[in-house]
C-alpha cells in the first residue's frame, strides 16, 4: 500500500472520498520509513476546491486508526487524509474528521499482483524479470529525463523561495543553509523554521549569540518544556521576553525527528550549529561564493564556534561525554 501512494499507482479518476468529494493527489509527501509518526509527511492534497498539506496514514482498515491509538497521539492530529484499502467503519464517531479514501475502488488488481510478484522475488534486483518489456530506446529516455526532471525541481524549488521572500536572495540562502542542516530527516522543519524566522531580526541581534540561540531553540518549540540546567532556563527567559515583544511564531516540538540520528546530527546541535553561523558570517551568501568545496568547509569550521554547554551535552539536561562539535 505504501509503495502504491508513494508511486501513484492508482486511478486519479476514481479518486474519491468515502463521502464522495474528489480527492487529487499534488504530492503523496515524503515517505516516513523508519521513525515514529504518520506515514507520509507534507503531503499536498486536493479536497475538493480546498488544498491541504500535511500528514498521511496508511492503514489495511479504517479501524485500524483505533487499534494503534492513533486518535491519542498528538503526532497523527495533523493528518490530512487516511488511506485505507477497506473502509470497515461506518459511521462510527471520530471517522469523519478528515477525507478516508479506499485503495480497492481506485486501484487496478494487476498493480497488486506486479507488486507481490516484486517483494516475493529472490533476484538481486526484484523488478529485473521485468525489464525485457522496456526498450532501449525508452530506457535511454527515462534516465535522461530523471536528470531534467532533478534541475527542473531544484530550480523551480529555489524560484518559489525567491518570489516569496519579496526578491531577497540573502532570505534564499538562509533557507536553503537551514533546510540542508535538518538532512533527511528534519529537513522541512528546518525549512518551516527559516520561513517564520525574521532574518533582518536576527542580523540586528547577530553580535549576541545567546539572543540568537534564545530565538532558534524557542521558536523550533525546544524550550516548551521544564528544564533544570541553568543554560536552557536562561535561553527560556530570553526567549520569552522576545516572544511577548514580538509576537514570535512557536513550532511544536513534535515535529522533529531524533530515531536513527547520529548525536552529532541531533535538530539542537544543528540549531547550535546555525545559530553560531548567524552569528559569526556577516554575511550568509559568502558561503555561495566558494570556489569549491574545500573553500566552503574553511568558512563553515572557521565560523561554527559552538556554546560551550554543547561540548558536553547532545540535548538539553543530559550531559554526556565531552567531545568538541564542528
Amino acid at each position: 500500500m505504501h509503495i502504491v501512494w508513494k508511486y501513484r499507482l492508482l486511478n486519479q479518476l476514481k479518486c474519491y472520498s468515502i463521502d464522495g468529494e474528489k480527492i487529487e493527489i499534488i504530492s503523496p509527501g515524503v515517505h516516513n520509513e523508519s521513525d515514529a509518526g504518520p506515514d507520509f509527511s507534507s503531503a499536498k492534497i486536493r479536497v475538493g476546491k480546498m488544498m491541504w498539506v500535511g500528514n498521511v496514514e496508511i492503514h489495511v482498515k479504517t479501524s485500524d486508526w483505533y487499534e494503534h491509538l492513533h486518535h491519542f497521539d498528538p503526532a497523527y492530529q495533523n493528518v490530512v487524509l487516511h488511506v485505507v484499502y477497506e473502509d470497515d467503519c461506518g459511521d462510527i464517531e471520530g471517522t469523519r474528521k478528515f477525507p478516508v479514501i479506499e485503495l480497492k475502488k481506485c486501484v487496478n488488481p494487476e498493480i497488486w499482483n506486479r507488486i507481490g510478484q516484486i517483494e516475493k522475488s529472490k533476484l538481486t534486483i526484484p523488478c529485473s524479470e521485468f525489464i525485457s518489456s522496456v526498450s532501449s530506446l525508452d530506457w535511454i529516455a527515462w534516465q535522461d529525463r530523471l536528470v531534467s526532471e532533478r534541475f527542473e525541481r531544484k530550480v523551480k524549488e529555489v524560484q518559489i523561495m525567491y518570489k516569496l521572500s519579496g526578491k531577497n536572495w540573502e532570505s534564499v540562502i538562509f533557507q536553503l543553509l537551514a533546510k540542508s542542516l535538518g538532512g533527511t530527516v528534519n529537513k522541512e522543519p528546518f525549512l518551516i523554521l527559516s520561513k517564520q524566522l525574521n532574518l533582518s531580526f536576527l542580523k540586528k541581534h547577530r553580535e549576541n549569540l545567546f539572543v540568537v540561540e534564545s530565538i532558534l531553540f524557542g521558536m523550533s518549540g525546544f524550550l516548551g518544556e521544564s528544564y533544570q540546567d541553568l543554560y536552557p532556563k536562561a535561553l527560556k527567559r530570553e526567549y520569552l521576553f522576545y516572544k511577548a515583544k514580538f509576537s514570535l511564531f512557536e513550532m511544536e516540538a513534535f515535529w522533529w525527528k531524533w530515531l536513527r540520528l547520529r548525536p552529532s546530527s541531533f535538530p539542537t546541535i544543528q540549531l547550535a550549529l546555525l545559530a553560531s553561523l548567524l552569528h559569526n558570517l556577516s554575511d550568509l551568501e559568502v558561503l555561495f561564493q566558494a570556489d569549491s568545496f574545500k573553500d566552503f568547509k574553511k568558512i563553515i569550521h572557521k565560523n561554527s564556534c559552538l556554546t560551550f554547554y554543547w561540548e558536553n551535552h547532545y540535548k538539553f539536561d543530559q550531559p554526556s561525554k565531552e567531545k568538541t562539535k564542528i
